[in-house]
């Protein structure tokens, strides 16, 4: 929806990637494996960006870098934009994901909220295909170049985990965090 507003696939990659990475420094190679398009088309999309203001551009050791500039006048605007075209296609795939078995328990964390100190961006209980799953996940990370770290448990897993006061269970529940899915709510005794 939102590429053919900016008329370009290639565009809207690179958009949504130095958006979310605002304070990175990326070069042309770089950029290219990452949205996973042609190294000319990169090329001329950072002219088309640079030529308008948005991009910052450094040369070290005979490589050029670029970065989004916090100061350009429409930097704010632009940002909410490509962020909530992000949070579309998020949840397309979160509905996706949900198709892949039974969930239980679905949480958000991490890159979904912001949180980068969390150890995981996505965690699931319940019984799923892990080769649905990681088809997802790499569908995922492809169009936002953004890899997701995440955890899957079992019912029975989860409740021994939960039962035996596993560090790394409580730190997880306790850490910020978006519910999805709670289908444990009645079952937590």
């Amino acid at each position: 929806m939102i590429e053919h507003l900016f008329g370009s696939r290639t565009r809207l990659k690179l958009l949504q990637l130095l958006f979310t990475h605002p304070t990175a420094w990326f070069y042309v190679r770089e950029l290219s494996r990452t949205v996973h398009e042609h190294i000319n088309s990169i090329r001329r999309e950072l002219a088309n960006l640079e030529a308008i203001g948005l991009l910052e551009k450094k040369v070290e050791q005979r490589k050029t870098f670029y970065q989004v500039k916090s100061d350009f006048l429409l930097y704010t605007e632009l940002k909410a934009l490509v962020l909530k075209s992000q949070l579309i296609h998020e949840k397309k795939f979160l509905r996706r994901l949900e198709q892949a078995g039974k969930i239980e328990l679905l949480l958000l964390l991490g890159h979904f909220i912001g949180d980068t100190q969390s150890a995981i961006d996505l965690f699931i209980v319940g019984n799923l295909s892990n080769k649905h799953i990681q088809v997802l996940l790499e569908e995922f990370n492809q169009r936002f170049g953004q890899n997701l770290r995440y955890t899957v448990m079992t019912l029975t897993e989860y409740q021994y985990r939960r039962d035996v006061t596993d560090k790394f269970l409580f730190n997880l529940l306790q850490a910020p965090q978006i519910v999805l899915v709670d289908n444990l709510a009645l079952k937590k005794n």
